[in-house]
């Protein structure tokens, strides 16, 4: 596979994949050790064990479905930088109405031991409507 699709398959495919289906671990897997996780109203996480207790956090209280669209991706070497929009909707456990919810996320990856892995990432929020 080339490293275009290999990180569109990361994004695009293992990424929501893993957080629709509420799997911590394997999310977590998808980051670096040297990593920056900024999502939108929450500190930032410098860890994969920091990404994991606030992702766990996030998700016993709500449940998402997100998908994502690589639009613009440039790689370099061992290092690139994604461009994506994720879209879906979050809602209120335990009975909660889902609501839209839309991100532009920027991605910094890096191969490790030949495997793209997430080094930083940012989400600002989109306008839904």
């Amino acid at each position: 596979m080339t490293d275009d699709g290999a990180i569109r398959d990361l994004l695009e495919r293992q990424y929501p994949t893993r957080l629709n289906g509420a799997d911590v671990d394997a999310y977590v897997g998808l980051y670096d050790d040297d990593v920056v996780w900024g999502v939108p109203n929450l500190p930032d996480a410098r860890s994969r064990e920091q990404i994991g207790s606030l992702l766990g956090k996030i998700l016993s209280k709500v449940s998402q479905t997100v998908e994502v669209v690589v639009d613009d991706l440039v790689v370099d070497g061992d290092h690139a930088i994604a461009m994506a929009v994720a879209t879906g909707t979050a809602a209120r456990l335990p009975d909660g109405e889902p609501q839209p919810l839309a991100l532009r996320v920027m991605w910094g990856l890096r191969r490790v031991d030949g495997e793209w892995k997430i080094i930083r990432q940012v989400g600002t929020p989109k306008p839904t409507g």
